[in-house]
């Protein structure tokens, strides 16, 4: 269904498009959190049609996470220097994911756990709305103009 949706993406600018993955991930995000963390013994923490519901628009929030990354890290590096600065934030993004995952939360409860991904989604929406205030939109500009406005 994601995918499918991200036919559209193109539409949206990208500043627009990254808004709206990273509210949408902390929007699904919290009710994961406040019914699965704090309130999970609780009859509704025990339906499972709610959790897959809330999973899944949050699994669909998450890969549209990973798209706006794929779609603005070509554009927002000069071309001299894209593969570099690409192959960094990838490696930068995979150690995070490794250190977090494996060593930090590897032992956690389900209520850390829950709140370390709540604290991602915050991170995440408060950097796309600086981009959305002050980043430059790169929809639709020529190569040219994408490394001009890189090098600003």
């Amino acid at each position: 269904m994601a995918g499918l949706i991200g036919l559209v993406i193109d539409r949206l600018s990208r500043k627009t498009f990254t808004l709206i993955s990273f509210l949408g991930g902390l929007l699904t995000m919290i009710p994961i959190f406040v019914i699965y963390g704090l309130m999970s013994h609780s009859a509704l923490a025990s339906s499972l049609v709610i959790f897959y519901v809330l999973l899944f628009l949050n699994m669909v929030f998450s890969e549209f996470g990973w798209a706006v990354r794929v779609l603005l890290e070509p554009e927002l590096y000069p071309t001299r220097v894209r593969a570099t600065w690409v192959g960094i934030v990838r490696l930068a993004a995979w150690v995070m994911y490794v250190v977090l995952i494996y060593y930090l939360l590897a032992s956690a409860s389900t209520l850390t756990y829950l709140l370390a991904n709540l604290v991602l989604y915050v991170i995440g929406f408060s950097a796309a709305l600086a981009w959305f205030i002050f980043g430059v939109e790169t929809r639709g500009l020529p190569v040219h103009a994408l490394d001009q406005a890189a090098s600003k």
